[in-house]
């Protein structure tokens, strides 16, 4: 009987054992993946930094001017109208004639922000004037804000890391749920 007794206690030393050896091993695994997935994070975040960027560069050379006629039969090129250009202060600053296809071009003086631009067809009273405001007609896209890089940069740490926080918990939990049915 005592025998008995011996054995059953050394099985179960050896089956605390082998749970503690599983245990351990669990943890290397768990060590060993938390290791990939910070490379996997340190590979991510440094090819972020550095790759794909665009750079767009633009210039205004000229203004194209396009003058139609509207109506039932759709847009008709206003050909060969007369065109006359005003600056922000009202002064006279360029004149000229629309083409066959009722565009006129030409380029804007240095710190005027509004032109007013008068067209006027060869047919009697017909005339349109438009405002055209160059201070917000466009954007510099290229141009990040101030804190625009080292935000987004901060956005992908935040984002890889709640990636790996996850897959952490997934891992912890499927090692806690294999525990449990092991106990059983």
């Amino acid at each position: 009987m005592r025998d008995m007794g011996e054995m059953r206690e050394r099985e179960k030393g050896r089956g605390a054992r082998e749970k503690k050896k599983k245990r351990s091993g669990e943890r290397r695994e768990m060590g060993r993946g938390c290791v990939i997935v910070f490379m996997f994070f340190l590979l991510f975040c440094f090819g972020i930094a550095s790759a794909h960027r665009i750079y767009v560069v633009h210039r205004i050379a000229d203004i194209e001017v396009y003058a139609y006629f509207g109506g039932v039969g759709g847009e008709t090129p206003c050909r060969y109208a007369d065109v006359e250009v005003y600056d922000d202060r009202g002064n006279l600053y360029v004149t000229g004639k629309t083409d066959e296809n009722g565009k006129f071009r030409f380029s804007p003086e240095t710190g005027v922000k509004t032109y007013k631009i008068v067209v006027k067809a060869n047919l009697p009273g017909h005339q349109a004037e438009t405002l055209l405001n160059l201070s917000g007609g466009y954007s510099d896209s290229s141009a990040e804000g101030a804190i625009g890089l080292p935000m987004r940069i901060l956005a992908g740490f935040g984002y890889l890391t709640g990636i790996a926080g996850i897959a952490m918990l997934y891992k912890s939990r499927k090692a806690t749920k294999a525990a449990r049915h092991g106990d059983n």
